[in-house]
């Protein structure tokens, strides 16, 4: 799936919050690199967070890109996530709407408990406001989380999806995020 972003990415841990202390650690990888798979696991092993840039950061970046640092996007996304009330997701509905859609994600990615589809574009885009004003058409018509913006991070597939202090006192535990297709 990442291969499919083409061009260099760059990879987010975090430890999630109220269930510990440590530095955000940033890294940019090549599509294919072990290393990138180094990294997950690394993080999985550590209960950290693994997530990536959907979109291209400004080369030579060390931290977590801003909405400055984004230098064009590769496409567009949705977070679909549990009701707030604790009320169950109903994936296979969510599923079915993103089928039904006039253009059909390129890919989604079960974030361990929601869905986070993706819509790739045929060339980078740099019109960064237009981008994230489709990001806010699709949260309209998928009822995603209000996450439209450029700089959004996306669950990693493969990794693990380590739930804050808050969602683990609400009965979450740690689930796989896996690559939907």
């Amino acid at each position: 799936m990442l291969a499919a972003l083409g061009g260099p990415v760059q990879f987010v841990s975090l430890v999630p919050a109220g269930t510990g202390d440590g530095p955000m650690r940033v890294a940019t990888f090549e599509a294919g690199d072990p290393a990138a798979d180094a990294f997950v696991a690394r993080s999985d092993r550590e209960g950290r967070a693994s997530y990536y840039s959907l979109n291209v950061v400004r080369e030579g970046l060390g931290k977590k890109a801003t909405k400055a640092d984004i230098v064009a996007a590769r496409g567009v996304h949705v977070d679909m996530d549990p009701p707030a009330d604790g009320s169950p997701f109903d994936r296979p509905a969510a599923l079915a709407l993103l089928a039904g859609l006039p253009i059909p994600p390129s890919f989604i990615v079960n974030s361990g408990n929601g869905l986070q589809p993706v819509w790739l574009f045929d060339r980078p885009v740099h019109d960064l406001d237009q981008v994230e004003g489709i990001n806010r058409q699709l949260i309209k018509l998928t009822g995603g989380d209000a996450c439209f913006n450029i700089d959004r991070l996306l669950r990693v597939p493969g990794s693990i999806n380590t739930p804050t202090a808050k969602k683990a006192a609400a009965g979450r535990v740690p689930v796989s995020a896996e690559f939907i297709g």
